[in-house]
């Protein structure tokens, strides 16, 4: 999986039995996957950077797709520093931009509707893309003539 140089990784919370508190706690399910291929699972007590970098080998390269949760900003110039220059890259993630942009619609609704429709059409893109099962090279070449 790392070998794709391309890993999504998110976390998610969930409650566990914590034999001895009389209570559940609260732990994460990192999960983290290679487009197209496998799904790895870490059970972590934590959300904190330092599990990506129990996660996430030191000498790995390529780019990491996540949500804006902090740990994430706060791993990649680690990583980044520790390898000696730019060993990762970190990709945004489209639905959690677009929900941001929707919550400033009261102040700005002319404004937020265009983002929207322009979020709208790039979505289009890839659904064609899809569709047509396009490989990479004709993915990337759509992109960059119907994207910008």
């Amino acid at each position: 999986m790392l070998s794709s140089g391309y890993l999504q990784v998110d976390e998610t919370p969930i409650r566990y039995l914590a034999p001895g508190h009389g209570r559940t706690k609260l732990g994460y399910l990192w999960i983290c996957h290679a487009p197209r291929g496998d799904v790895v699972f870490h059970w972590k007590t934590s959300r904190a950077a330092a599990c990506l970098e129990e996660i996430v080998p030191s000498q790995w390269q390529g780019k990491i797709q996540s949500d804006g949760y902090r740990a994430y900003g706060a791993f990649v110039p680690t990583h980044n520093a520790q390898a000696g220059g730019e060993a990762i890259t970190q990709a945004g993630c489209w639905a959690h931009a677009r929900r941001a942009i929707f919550e400033g619609q009261p102040s700005a609704p002319q404004t937020v509707n265009w983002l929207l429709r322009q979020i709208a059409k790039l979505y289009d893109i890839e659904r064609q893309l899809r569709e047509n099962r396009a490989g990479g090279a004709l993915r990337q070449a759509t992109r960059a003539a119907h994207s910008g």
